[in-house]
């Protein structure tokens, strides 16, 4: 007979890895979750070795917690639930559900806190609320009390045989559409602002563009005797000054010299006027 083909060695590979415990940087309940998956995807059932492999891979500073808190035992003489219980009750004390109860009651949505923000921080608080069968119906009524939105709370409690899935479904719809109605109505008045802004009265001559833009801004006013805007739009209009600098109400004046004014393309000039009888001849 020849020799027969050595069987494969089959190397076990392991999925994962579990780092030592930081109660800074991670939770102790989300430590022992994901050592729980470990478990599972490395198809490791054997309780003894669960246990090593926690012992072994917490770390320094929780193996001497564990002996600590396991002392006169050894942690290796613990199960492991018995030892991830140890922890966790000295990691997480139980809170007062009544405690817990008052905080669940007595949240309110926040300023710019979405409806589902404010759902994930209820179902945070109720954890240890001891609710049990009756949190759908808690969480139901914390929202429609604690929304702060008229218009939404109005619509929940209109809604009949509401419960939490619908008031979420609700809820979240109605912010959904007021958000999307803003977004829409936000680019609406860049346009209207543009049409005032055309329109705009120049103040120096009338017409229809902005004032820093207008051909007669360093024109002079023959009412006022100031440069800046034509006699039309002077805000002294009805009153002259003589020249000792009183002001009088205004005389009918005698025209020197006359240039028409064409309102139309804005080719104003200027008239000049001499006080003095009530005749006067055009030069």
């Amino acid at each position: 007979m020849g020799d027969e083909a050595a069987p494969p060695i089959i190397i076990p590979t392991n999925y994962g890895r579990i780092d030592e415990f930081d109660d800074i940087s991670e939770d102790w309940i989300q430590y022992t979750e994901r050592l729980n998956h470990y478990f599972i995807a490395n198809n490791i059932e054997s309780m003894e070795k669960q246990r090593a492999i926690l012992l072994s891979a917490c770390g320094k500073k929780t193996y001497k917690l564990m002996r600590n808190l396991s002392a006169p035992q050894k942690p290796g003489e613990k199960t492991y639930d018995d030892i991830v219980k140890l922890v966790t009750d000295h990691q997480h004390p139980k809170p007062s559900s009544i405690v817990q109860r008052c905080k669940f009651n007595s949240r309110l949505r926040q300023p710019n806190e979405s409806v589902s923000q404010f759902v994930a921080e209820l179902r945070q608080i109720s954890e240890h609320c001891d609710y049990k069968a009756t949190l759908d119906d808690m969480l139901r009524d914390r929202l429609v009390c604690g929304i702060k939105e008229d218009r939404i709370q109005r619509r929940l409690l209109a809604e009949p045989g509401l419960t939490f899935k619908k008031a979420m479904e609700v809820a979240t719809a109605m912010e959904m559409a007021a958000k999307n109605a803003h977004d829409l109505q936000v680019q609406e008045p860049k346009q209207v602002h543009k049409v005032t802004i055309r329109n705009e009265e120049c103040y120096r001559c009338g017409g229809s563009h902005n004032a820093t833009d207008c051909k007669w801004k360093d024109a002079k006013c023959y009412v006022c005797d100031k440069k800046g805007h034509l006699a039309k739009k002077c805000r002294n209009k009805g009153k002259q000054k003589t020249q000792q600098g009183k002001v009088y109400p205004k005389q009918r004046p005698t025209k020197t010299h006359f240039v028409e004014e064409d309102s139309d393309d804005m080719e104003d000039t200027y008239t000049m006027y001499q006080l003095g009888d009530t005749k006067g001849n055009r030069i």
